[in-house]
């Protein structure tokens, strides 16, 4: 083979081994649109007058594993210890974040409140209500069924001088419709609502003018 067969050969190749790369490239599985919390369209009955003062929500805590927006989940029937994220799934924000955004909206739609401020939110609230996230993740039972699980703790303080008044733990679970991120998050946003309106209703019922 004289040298131009040999170049024309090693064009070629090069332009194959470009093609095969850009072939890999167009198979991977695409980046999905971030998972995210929503907000219930069921109705709320709010009340005629506020029964209690001006709320502030604190900005929810969380272990350094909750920080990202990784959706986890963990295989109970395989290695109930380890935690595992989607490769190519995530939340809009971590799990605290989007938590404290749907409490709020929550706490504002039940008209317990005189005003509830959101974390960081300017204002002079007389209570606070604080949440310690200790649970997000998708637990697999077995390869095709499990749930959604979510633990917090809340605390009511007063602003003033931060004297608790209340303290519960709330933990909450959703069936997945179906196994796979898509499901997780459907199940996971069942168990925020349970989880916001368990909270709200608590809070407003340790509050000092509803007592």
């Amino acid at each position: 083979m004289n040298v131009w067969h040999w170049r024309r050969f090693f064009r070629m190749a090069g332009f194959f081994a470009v093609g095969v790369g850009l072939a890999g490239c167009a198979s991977a599985p695409a980046w999905q649109q971030p998972y995210a919390l929503q907000s219930s369209t069921a109705p709320v009955a709010a009340h005629a007058a506020p029964r209690a003062g001006v709320l502030r929500l604190e900005a929810v805590t969380a272990p350094s594993w909750l920080a990202a927006p990784e959706l986890l989940y963990r295989l109970q029937y395989a290695d109930p210890q380890a935690l595992y994220p989607y490769n190519n799934a995530r939340w809009a924000a971590a799990p605290g974040q989007m938590l404290a955004t749907l409490l709020v909206q929550r706490l504002q739609q039940q008209g317990d409140w005189r005003a509830v401020l959101g974390p960081g939110q300017a204002g002079r609230p007389e209570l606070l209500l604080q949440l310690g996230l200790q649970n997000f993740v998708i637990d697999y039972s077995s390869a095709q069924q499990g749930e959604a699980r979510i633990a917090c703790t809340a605390t009511l303080l007063e602003a003033k001088d931060y004297r608790v008044l209340a303290q519960k733990s709330f933990v909450v679970a959703a069936a997945l419709p179906k196994p796979g991120p898509a499901g997780g998050a459907a199940a996971m946003n069942a168990a925020a609502q349970q989880m916001v309106d368990q909270i709200s209703a608590w809070a407003a019922q340790q509050s000092p003018a509803a007592t």
